[in-house]
């Protein structure tokens, strides 16, 4: 069999680490074998072969707020972070509520995406539910207020738990009823503010109203409780649930003031411990960075005037996998988290180096440490809140089988494509 392209390595297969070639036909993993001969093959056998990245959580600005992030330098990111596919919210300007918004967004993004991508639909009053839910991956439900949306009345919530049928329902969970009024002046006033009982009653409402729901960056020890009584309390249906890299290793007493002011906030160490605890032993399913950049202008402004949201598409799997070498995951749990079950939760052939599985692929060498600094990186906002640490970044990242970054460059720019929408009953 003639292949387009046979990587070399030591690739991980259902859980281990095998020497063996994987080449690629169409896009897709085609075989895998000991030794493939007769087609161009690439040497990465200094190098672990890894599932690429599935981001389901990020805020790429476009359009509307295209100064902070627009979606080519959003999805440049996301390559250099070992990211082959990213999800994008609807709280952009207009908002994705209805089939027009949803047409002229991918008309726009797919002429400017470097790695595949896929769109989540507004769920609230007004929006068109089922145009959104034939062109969308799923429904986000914003149950207070954030950056980009006052939040959703709770008289309406009823009613659009109703409309959302088999749809993934993506929560936002902090309940409004919970966030106290008054002008935090630092991150442990904003926590207090925004407290984890907010996100606990939030994640109760939530796992009741709807019958596929995912609860988006989980961040408490409350909120962790909530997820796994409601799981327990649940008669059938799906519950799932995501953690983000802030909240593990960003926390309320970070000097960072204002650019680490995130919805949720940044909570406690106690709180830290709880989650890392979580995704260690999958309580928590998976790792979602909520990239949502804003300039550092105005993140530089006073703590309450400052907008909530930080850069994190291009550090999120590398921080993770600093994480594996450091022993707090083991690399299969890391992999299952950010690549593997986004995935499949989605209904997506990404995520795992299988046959017949699209060649996401990425090259990593587990001893190459690099600390992360604001001028390496990509996002067009410039900064990061992790500078300093210390993260694992790929050597090269592969989407559907195109070298898409290479050797700290761009090989080929603005190849994503939009993802299939699955079938409902599928996920």
């Amino acid at each position: 069999m003639s292949h387009d392209i046979v990587l070399e390595g030591r690739a991980l297969l259902k859980g281990e680490l095998v020497d063996c070639c994987v080449a690629v036909k169409d896009g897709r993993i085609a075989e895998i074998k000991k030794v493939i001969g007769g087609s161009e093959s690439l040497d990465f056998s200094d190098n672990l072969l890894l599932p690429a990245a599935v981001d389901m959580h990020v805020h790429m600005r476009e359009p509307g707020k295209e100064y902070k992030e627009d979606f080519f330098t959003g999805t440049m990111a996301a390559a250099f972070g070992g990211v082959s596919c990213v999800i994008d919210m609807p709280n952009t300007i207009p908002m994705t509520t209805g089939a027009r918004a949803l047409k002229e967004k991918h008309l726009l993004l797919q002429q400017k995406a470097n790695v595949d991508y896929g769109l989540w639909g507004l769920l609230a009053p007004g929006s068109d539910v089922a145009a959104l839910s034939r062109g969308t991956v799923g429904l986000k439900f914003y149950m207070s207020e954030t950056t980009g949306t006052a939040g959703t009345p709770v008289a309406e919530w009823s009613s659009l738990s109703r409309k959302s049928g088999e749809a993934i329902v993506a929560v936002h969970p902090e309940h409004p009823s919970e966030i106290l009024p008054g002008s935090p002046r630092d991150l442990e006033d904003y926590n207090r503010s925004r407290p984890p009982a907010s996100e606990a009653r939030a994640i109760k409402d939530a796992g009741a109203l709807f019958g596929n729901v995912h609860m988006c960056h989980v961040s408490s020890r409350e909120g962790l409780l909530a997820l796994l009584e409601s799981r327990r309390s649940r008669k059938g249906g799906l519950i799932s649930a995501e953690v983000a890299p802030h909240h593990l290793l960003l926390n309320a007493k970070s000097p960072l003031g204002a650019m680490a002011k995130v919805n949720p906030p940044v909570r406690a160490v106690d709180d830290q411990a709880a989650l890392w605890v979580a995704l260690a032993n999958g309580q928590i399913d998976a790792v979602a960075t909520d990239h949502a950049p804003h300039t550092v202008e105005e993140k530089r402004e006073d703590f309450w005037q400052a907008p909530s949201g930080i850069p994190g598409v291009e550090t999120g799997f590398p921080l993770m996998l600093r994480a594996v070498k450091d022993g707090r995951l083991t690399l299969e749990r890391c992999i299952e988290a950010c690549c593997e079950w986004p995935a499949k939760r989605l209904g997506l052939k990404k995520g795992r180096i299988e046959v017949g599985y699209d060649a996401d692929i990425v090259a990593v060498h587990m001893r190459d440490v690099t600390k992360i600094k604001d001028g390496g990186m990509h996002s067009k906002c410039g900064w990061t809140p992790y500078s300093g640490m210390e993260a694992i970044f790929p050597k090269m990242t592969m989407v559907r089988g195109s070298l898409v970054m290479r050797n700290g460059s761009m090989a080929a720019e603005r190849g994503g494509r939009p993802v299939p929408i699955p079938s409902r009953r599928s996920q």
